[in-house]
């Protein structure tokens, strides 16, 4: 069973705006990589994929990933159409922490277990849990980075780099785990067929909201005004997600300054 919510639909305990069948779908996890829920939806008579949108939710029945709740929660950031059926590209709600979880700067400078590396990470959002059951110690440190990137990134500084383990995203909670099986895991896979017809996508995977402006001189922006060291975009509300990354600019900032 599928449940798509709308975009302005946030009561995930129902069973949202519609319950989807669709042609096809496949849940593919690839360890301490990406997640991705790739559907085949059809042009139903009763309209139901009209409440498909980016940003839309999709809450999907899947048991491999907890023990506390057989159903999870998609994002959906991608889709496209064509004239038989809407291709729809999801990801697991914690794989948000790619988007709204920045990191300016975290330091663990002695050594730690991965259990308590973990619940540093933890601290960085009020929005995600991370928990790990690793007891291996070492240390690390993170800037000008986000919470999903820290964890599984590709640098020497990324936990899974330092402590080792493997990543599992259960809805708003990612695990750290020794290990929980092969490295890639494919889920309730059926086919539809191949159609070549003219069709269009969107995706804004690319999108950015919220920006962390950085000085060549390592200075950070900070606007005392609003207390803040970012500037978001005036379509920021336009989306269900804050899209934060940071940038570089070759310009020295301009410090807001109330002192005067």
């Amino acid at each position: 069973m599928i449940n798509l919510y709308s975009v302005g639909n946030t009561n995930y305990t129902t069973n949202g705006d519609a319950t989807l069948t669709p042609i096809s779908a496949t849940i593919k996890k690839v360890i301490n990589g990406m997640w991705q829920l790739t559907m085949e939806l059809p042009y139903d008579e009763e309209g139901k994929y009209t409440y498909l949108d980016h940003g839309a939710m999709l809450k999907v029945v899947d048991p491999s990933v907890s023990e506390v709740s057989n159903t999870q929660l998609w994002r959906v950031y991608d889709y496209k159409r064509n004239i038989r059926s809407i291709t729809v590209i999801a990801f697991p709600r914690a794989m948000e922490s790619t988007f709204d979880a920045p990191i300016t700067q975290l330091i663990l400078s002695s050594d730690v277990t991965g259990a308590s590396a973990a619940s540093s990470l933890s601290a960085v959002s009020s929005k995600y849990t991370v928990t790990s059951n690793i007891t291996r110690t070492g240390r690390s440190e993170w800037s000008n980075t986000n919470l999903n990137k820290a964890i599984c990134g590709t640098d020497s500084n990324a936990f899974v780099n330092v402590w080792g383990g493997e990543v599992v995203y259960d809805n708003l909670t990612i695990k750290i785990l020794d290990g929980i099986g092969s490295s890639e895991n494919v889920i309730d896979v059926m086919y539809g067929k191949n159609i070549n017809e003219i069709s269009y996508e969107v995706d804004d995977s690319g999108l950015t909201t919220r920006i962390y402006p950085l000085s060549t001189d390592g200075i950070r922006y900070w606007d005392a005004t609003e207390e803040v060291e970012y500037i978001d975009s005036p379509l920021i509300e336009d989306y269900p997600i804050v899209h934060s990354n940071f940038m570089e600019t070759p310009y020295q900032l301009v410090i807001d300054d109330d002192s005067d």
